[in-house]
């Protein structure tokens, strides 16, 4: 590509902050928004006016960001005390299940798992007693907007903890400002039959109306169920990634289609004067 020195620092600086800066918010499509501009900027200069060099600088953030994304994803376990959110993290990344926890603070775990049949880096939060009112909120928030997945839990033997799924479902709809965020809903204990209040077809109902995956499993008796529900989440994760690709890719034609047809008139005036 033929840049002049000043055009060819300004650019390569320029993508590097870029490039950072998407690493620290963990935002690919951020990153490729900002890009644009910095490309679209510079077409002023003469030495730089080529796009399709441009683009193929596009194109290798847009994929380094878009693999790097696809194989990490950050999951937040929310729900009430004593609904098994801690034994279900320690089951699914270890497959032991330990009963009793002292949970007074916010641990985060990190694991790597084959989720049809790719290997994926994850973060799970596990979350501390979490109400959507009070001092805890905005703690709450924070744990939402960090996540990129989300797995509401409660106990069979307890309705106030299926009460706030509902509750919670909201708040992460609210905070993340879009629908379809991938959350699996998850009700926990269902080996104690005796202690029982919640039906499954309770749980199921939820579930459909608030339009999230559900599983209804013992995580102290089935390890592979708890595997079932958190690989769903990871799936979902990925999905959703793949659904905001083909959105920047279809953004990135139209910008290209833009910058063209832009050209395209400049040189129309220019011929006619």
């Amino acid at each position: 590509m033929t840049c002049c020195p000043q055009c060819v620092c300004v650019c390569v600086c320029a993508i590097s902050n870029v490039i950072t800066k998407s690493r620290q918010t963990e935002s690919a499509e951020a990153a490729v928004y900002e890009l644009h501009k910095i490309l679209l900027w510079n077409t002023h200069c003469s030495h730089f006016n080529n796009f399709r060099e441009q683009n193929i600088i596009l194109s290798t953030v847009i994929m380094s960001e878009s693999v790097r994304k696809m194989l990490r994803a950050k999951l937040v376990v929310l729900g009430r005390d004593n609904c098994g959110k801690t034994a279900l993290c320690v089951r699914f990344i270890t497959r032991r299940f330990i009963g009793e926890y002292e949970h007074k603070r916010e641990v985060t775990y990190r694991c790597q798992k084959i989720v049809d049949k790719e290997a994926i880096e994850l973060e799970i939060l596990d979350t501390v007693n979490k109400e959507c009112v009070g001092p805890a909120a905005s703690s709450l928030e924070s744990s939402i907007k960090w996540g990129d997945g989300f797995l509401i839990m409660y106990s069979v033997t307890d309705r106030s903890s299926f009460e706030a799924v509902s509750r919670l479902k909201r708040l992460i709809d609210h905070i993340k400002q879009t629908l379809g965020i991938p959350t699996v809903i998850v009700a926990n204990k269902c080996d104690m039959e005796n202690g029982r209040v919640v039906r499954t077809d309770e749980g199921q109902a939820l579930a459909s109306d608030l339009r999230c995956s559900f599983f209804e499993l013992s995580v102290a008796e089935d390890a592979s169920a708890v595997e079932a529900a958190c690989g769903q989440l990871v799936r979902e994760v990925r999905q959703e990634f793949q659904r905001h690709l083909l959105a920047m890719d279809k953004r990135s034609r139209m910008l290209q289609m833009r910058h063209a047809l832009k050209n395209k008139l400049t040189r129309s005036k220019t011929m006619q004067w």
